[in-house]
């Protein structure tokens, strides 16, 4: 007598790992967020471990309006991007937020 296994089989985890990427830049960020992801235990650093191995597709730029935006009622906060920051002709007049791109 079997067992009714959900899918004909066990369901395997997705997603990478490990980084793909040569860049050596990239490669030293990765190690940095992976020792604090393990040494301390702010979830910060585990998300921030984990966008860095995305990749390059699923981290899309962000418009200086959009970050401009989402910064509105956090006038005092720091707003960390993985990814990159397009420039915007539209907000040449205005001071762009506090930014930490990665």
């Amino acid at each position: 007598m079997g067992i009714a296994l959900k899918n004909v089989g066990r369901i395997k985890k997705h997603g990478r790992k490990h980084l793909v990427s040569k860049n050596p830049y990239l490669r030293l960020l990765v190690k940095l967020y992976n020792f604090l992801a393990r040494r301390t235990n702010a979830n910060f650093n585990k998300i921030i471990a984990k966008r860095l191995i995305m990749p390059k597709r699923y981290r899309p730029p962000l418009s200086l309006s959009k970050l401009q935006y989402h910064m509105a009622n956090h006038p005092n906060d720091i707003a960390v991007v993985v990814g990159s920051i397009t420039d915007d002709k539209r907000w040449c007049s205005v001071t762009p937020p506090k930014s930490n791109v990665l």
